[in-house]
C-alpha cells in the first residue's frame, strides 16, 4: 500500500537464525500502528511461519538482483540473527546493500554487528527479545538514523587484498 511504513527484510526466515522475534515485534506495533505492514522475502522455516495477516506479506524467494528493490521501498530494515554460534561467526553481507540503498536499519547486537555498529547502539535490538526489537524499529519509524558505514566497492576491496599480497610476498 503506498500510504503504508514498511518494515521487513530478506533471507532464511528461520527461527534458528533468529526470524521469530521479527514477527512477534510487528504483531506487537501492529496494535499501535494500523498503518504498518511487514514485508518479507526468502526461504520460509515451516515450524516457524510468519503471521497470518493481511499486512504481512510474503514475496517469496527473490533473484539477487531484486532484493535492493526490496530494501530500497522499506522504511525500516531489519537484519535479525540469535546469539549462537551462526549469529556470532556469520557476517549478513546484507547489511551493507541496506546501508547502500540508504534505509534505516534496526539490527541484532551480536557477533560481528555488534563491533560493526557499536557506536550505533539506537540502532541495535538484544537478540530474542521481540520487545527490544519493536522499541528499536519504532524509534526508526518515529525518528529515522542512517547508517555512517563506509561501504566499500570491488574496488576498494581488491586494493586491501593487493596489499596484503604485496606483504606477504616482502614477507616471504
Amino acid at each position: 500500500p503506498r500510504n503504508a511504513q514498511l518494515i521487513g527484510t530478506a533471507g532464511g526466515l528461520s527461527r534458528d537464525k533468529g526470524i521469530e522475534p521479527v514477527y512477534a515485534a510487528f504483531l506487537e506495533l501492529k496494535e499501535r500502528n494500523p498503518n504498518l505492514h511487514l514485508v518479507i522475502a526468502g526461504a520460509i522455516d515451516q515450524n516457524c511461519p510468519p503471521p497470518n495477516n493481511p499486512h504481512v506479506h510474503y514475496l517469496g524467494a527473490l533473484p539477487h538482483r531484486e532484493v535492493a528493490t526490496l530494501f530500497g521501498a522499506l522504511d525500516v530494515a531489519i537484519v535479525y540473527l540469535r546469539n549462537t554460534p551462526y549469529g556470532i561467526y556469520s557476517f549478513p553481507q546484507k547489511i551493507y546493500e541496506i546501508c547502500a540503498c540508504q534505509v534505516p536499519v534496526v539490527v541484532a547486537n551480536v557477533g560481528s554487528m555488534s563491533k560493526l555498529f557499536e557506536n550505533s547502539a539506537d540502532i541495535l535490538y538484544n537478540p530474542d527479545n521481540a520487545a527490544h526489537l519493536a522499541c528499536a524499529i519504532e524509534n526508526q519509524l518515529t525518528a529515522p538514523s542512517y547508517s555512517k558505514l563506509a561501504i566499500m566497492d570491488w574496488k576498494d576491496q581488491a586494493h586491501i587484498l593487493e596489499n596484503v599480497y604485496e606483504k606477504i610476498l616482502s614477507d616471504g
